[in-house]
């Protein structure tokens, strides 16, 4: 649950200052922290 809420946190922080990063490096670390959240529920 802690994890859960770090990595939203990690999202929201990244989706606010977009700006200052490529938008390849967006869709990387949204697919990338999807996944974690994913496999999470399943462990």
């Amino acid at each position: 649950m802690i994890l859960d809420t770090l990595l939203l946190e990690l999202v929201i922080k990244v989706s606010g200052s977009g700006k200052s990063y490529p938008d390849p490096v967006i869709s990387v670390l949204t697919l990338v922290i999807f996944v974690l959240l994913i496999a999470s529920l399943f462990v």
